[in-house]
């Protein structure tokens, strides 16, 4: 640590000589972080073999509830998971980063464990190796962590029950997202927001500046103001906790700092060079995380381009400087990261611009009323408490525009490199007509573009059926409406599912059916009736009650009950005509035939017959063979146009069955490097020559009608 202390005075005394120099130090980062990768590995490989193991390591992050798996009918129980760092293993000091898979999420930053647990290996390229704890026989924590963990824990109640502008108020001071809820977190994303969820290199700046400003009003001395910004800043960030996203937010925060007190473009340049390869050392595998490549982008775009922004607005408009900068520092970073933004995500929301506008004034007064509270704790909880509310008021513009955002639909682009190249490019027009135009001429031009776009996004949609990408799962969507579906299954998460509507732009579900007992076909149903109506919903006979616990749970979400289905029934909605083919009753045997999880669950599955102008389609949930025969023998296949292919292309099929099918598409709903092999190679051979789109590789699907076009 002495060590890279002393390079990064070395690299700042470069870079303040000659520009070029940053050029050099990024490239040695690069290769330094290269090799301790290397040698990361070597050290690990030669832990990670030995199986159970006695360990000691030391918390280095909070501990964070881990979606459950499906299991057949029901989900795993919860874990917790988080990141540490070894001190001991198996009696040898080694110090390597861990991630800890623990049954119960009571750790917090500092905790020292010991104890004794498995070694399993980790796709996470950031850590060693994960250690599944078996048993903790001790901890402790220092007075520090414990102190400042007391503070964070003061804090949030001092929130608590003040709905969602009160939950994100601890993310956007001090990185506590413990009380915000998944469907916030996942409105705030779809609004361009994200980076308010938690605390962002924009706070830090906040906070270093506002210090800054009230201590140079306090103190002649030039360097007491600057010396105190920096210790806060530092206070901060342990309060925070400096984990890397945190530490990579404080520096660029302290970059953007230094850029304004020189007043040089330059001198900021500089600086931010130096950051990036200090940080590169300290953590090499920075250089794969998206967030540092966004922040690092982020941070150049308020450098470079918002000063030159602030001036424009101020000249064209007659803003005040300080309205000016508020405007031009949003508009900046969002310039600068959309190409990667672009890239990653394949959408994007002319709303996200406008949105991050809006609020751009109120962040500075969430996060410095938060601050003073914060602060204030320790003096007068009552004074803390009312600086805390003010900072809750000012969070609910924010949580306002972000439930307004998501009206507004995301459009789809090409992701990728491509992406990325097509964003610079309009980007790139965008700068040459601004040289090449008047103001009143570009002001046009942009008006004429937002509107064109935005009847591009509220153009109708062709689609007739919907596969959506849920992973290991299945749901389906059938048009009958401008934003209305039929919806067969809803998938394991509720976020999945929910992304999925939104992107279908489906607002009311005419028929909702849950084809059977299992997790991975109901488990997201508390995200499909976010913000929508289910006018009805199905599902089949239970001559057990072995489902109850988890249709009762699914009743609850909905609001209203079941209509028990079987055999022979018919319906009809919109253009629909659907006949359900399966189950019969009296005839619920329970088929064990087959090896695996959930059997008994799958023949029970409902299975559909639907009728959409003239073409058939075939829904059949996870049918395995010995239904698969009855419904062969029973029912004329061969006219079925669409096949959502049973059991996510499960090896388990019947030869006549599948001798009966001549599906022109093939739908397959399954989960990326799933374990159950799923689609097995057989199932895709017999599928042939029908066109297969599986979600795994292709995503979801919009399919239009007809001749049948798949994108």
């Amino acid at each position: 640590m002495a060590g890279i202390l002393l390079l990064s005075l070395f690299i700042l005394r470069c870079t303040s000589l000659r520009g070029e120099a940053n050029i050099y130090l990024l490239l040695g980062a690069a290769l330094i972080s290269i090799s301790a990768t290397g040698i990361r590995s070597e050290v690990l490989d030669r832990v990670a073999l030995s199986g159970g193991i006695e360990f000691e390591y030391i918390v280095r992050s909070d501990a964070k509830k881990m979606p459950p798996r499906v299991i057949g009918s029901h989900f795993t129980k919860r874990s917790c998971s988080f990141r540490a760092e070894s001190r001991f293993l198996d009696g040898d000091a080694l110090r390597v980063p861990l991630r800890v898979i623990a049954p119960d999420c009571y750790q917090s930053y500092g905790l020292i464990e010991s104890g004794t647990g498995r070694i399993i290996p980790s796709k996470e390229r950031r850590v060693a190796f994960t250690l599944v704890v078996d048993e903790v026989r001790a901890n402790s924590q220092s007075p520090l962590w414990r102190n400042l963990g007391s503070l964070r824990d003061e804090f949030r109640s001092l929130l608590l029950g003040k709905g969602r502008s009160g939950s994100l108020v601890p993310g956007m001071v001090i990185g506590d997202t413990a009380l915000q809820e998944s469907e916030f977190s996942n409105r705030m994303r779809i609004a361009g927001l994200s980076h308010l969820t938690a605390v962002s290199g924009t706070n830090f700046s906040i906070i270093a500046g506002f210090v800054l400003g009230l201590t140079s009003r306090l103190f002649r001395r030039r360097g007491l103001p600057v010396a105190t910004t920096l210790a806060v800043l530092t206070l901060f960030v342990l309060l925070v906790r400096p984990s890397p996203s945190v530490l990579r937010a404080g520096v660029m925060a302290l970059i953007v700092l230094i850029a304004g007190l020189k007043g040089e473009r330059r001198v900021g340049i500089a600086a931010l060079g130096s950051a990036v390869a200090i940080l590169l050392l300290i953590d090499p595998f920075l250089a794969e995380d998206i967030g540092f490549l966004l922040s690092v982008l982020a941070t150049a775009g308020i450098i470079i381009a918002s000063p030159t922004i602030s001036r424009k607005i101020t000249s064209w408009f007659g803003a005040p400087k300080l309205v000016a900068d508020l405007l031009a520092i949003p508009l900046s970073a969002t310039v600068f990261t959309m190409p990667v933004i672009v890239a990653i995500s394949s959408q994007f929301s002319l709303a996200q611009v406008p949105i991050n506008i809006l609020v751009s004034p109120v962040v500075p007064w969430v996060t410095i009323m938060g601050f003073l509270a914060v602060a204030l704790l320790a003096i007068s909880p009552h004074l803390a408490s009312i600086f805390a509310t003010l900072s809750e008021w000012g969070a609910r513009p924010i949580v306002f525009l972000a439930d307004l955002a998501t009206h507004f639909p995301l459009v789809d682009v090409t992701g990728g490199w491509i992406g990325a190249i097509t964003a610079l490019v309009g980007i790139a027009i965008f700068f040459i007509l601004y040289r090449a135009l008047s103001m009143k001429a570009l002001i046009l031009l942009v008006i004429v573009t937002l509107i064109g776009s935005t009847l591009f996004m509220f153009r109708h949609d062709d689609w007739m059926l919907f596969q959506c990408d849920v992973g290991q799962g299945d749901a389906l969507l059938i048009r009958t409406g401008k934003a209305s579906a039929v919806v067969i299954d809803v998938g394991p998460d509720s976020k999945s599912i929910d992304r999925c509507l939104r992107e279908a732009k489906i607002k009311e579900i005419s028929l909702l059916v849950i084809t059977h007992y299992h997790a991975d076909h109901y488990g997201g149903i508390e995200g499909l009736t976010r913000g929508r109506r289910v006018r009805e919903w199905w599902r089949a006979d239970d001559p057990d009650g072995l489902s109850a616990p988890f249709f009762g749970e699914v009743e609850r979400e909905i609001g209203r009950k079941p209509r028990v289905i079987a055999k022979g029934e018919r319906y009809n909605v919109a253009d629909l005509s659907i006949e359900v083919l399966w189950p019969a009753p009296g005839e619920m045997a329970i088929f064990d035939a087959n090896p695996g999880d959930g059997s008994t669950f799958n023949n029970r599955s409902i299975v559909l017959m639907i009728e959409k102008s003239g073409a058939l389609i075939l829904a059949g949930g996870d049918i395995e063979p010995p239904v698969q025969e009855i419904i062969a023998r029973e029912y004329d296949l061969s006219r079925v146009a669409i096949y959502k292919v049973s059991h996510h292309g499960s090896r388990f099929r019947s030869a006549a069955f599948d001798s009966e099918l001549n599906p022109e598409l093939a739908l397959i709903s399954v989960g990326a490097s799933n374990s159950f092999g799923h689609p097995a190679p057989e199932t895709l051979e017999v599928l042939a020559p029908a066109l297969i789109h599986r979600t795994d590789q292709d995503g979801s699907a919009r399919v239009r009608w007809w001749p049948l076009v798949v994108k």
